[in-house]
């Protein structure tokens, strides 16, 4: 129970396991729908959110059939699709709109989904631009990459001496290659 009120993406892949121990009653099920909320509202600023928040629509769009919410299952449903069209409701989302008599090619997401959408798209913008400041920031860093070389010498303390004049070696030719540049 504590896992699914955590309200993450754990939740969603929690909540087979909570139904089948706790069943799936009006009750359970509004608290799997209270961590649903709470975690669809955090989706904006995760960069995997448009993924993420499908799932949880997906899994609201179950909860929402079994209790017999059909309009708000299938509303969940293509709520789910503009966020990610790959999300598996496809299935549901037909067998809704056949029980509603709705035409499933003129439902239209929600305005806050397209909200939603519109900061994960931005939010995850930001992160990618981050990243390619930090990878650019690297590329003007003057890097060298020396191997690891296994160097056989049968006495003990000759072995730490050697080390040691390699690694002067290598900090030597590192300042002459810096100075000369």
């Amino acid at each position: 129970m504590r896992r699914v009120k955590t309200a993450d993406y754990g939740t969603m892949r929690a909540l087979p396991n909570f139904f089948e121990l706790h069943g799936k009653t009006p009750e359970t099920c509004a608290e799997a729908m209270e961590a649903l909320e709470r975690f669809l509202s955090t989706c904006s600023s995760m960069f995997h959110g448009l993924s993420y928040g499908a799932l949880a629509l997906k899994s609201r769009a179950e909860i929402q059939a079994f209790l017999g919410d059909n309009s708000g299952a299938l509303q969940s449903c293509v709520d789910a699709l503009c966020l990610d069209p790959k999300v598996t409701v496809k299935r549901m989302l037909n067998s809704l709109s056949k029980k509603l008599n709705l035409d499933k090619d003129t439902l239209k997401s929600s305005d806050w989904v397209e909200s939603l959408k519109v900061d994960i798209e931005a939010n995850r913008n930001i992160e990618i631009n981050k990243i390619e400041e930090n990878r650019n920031q690297i590329k003007d860093k003057d890097v060298i990459v020396v191997s690891e070389m296994k160097i056989m010498n049968k006495e003990p303390h000759a072995k730490n001496n050697i080390t040691k004049y390699f690694l002067l070696i290598v900090v030597l030719l590192a300042a002459l290659v810096a100075l000369f540049k």
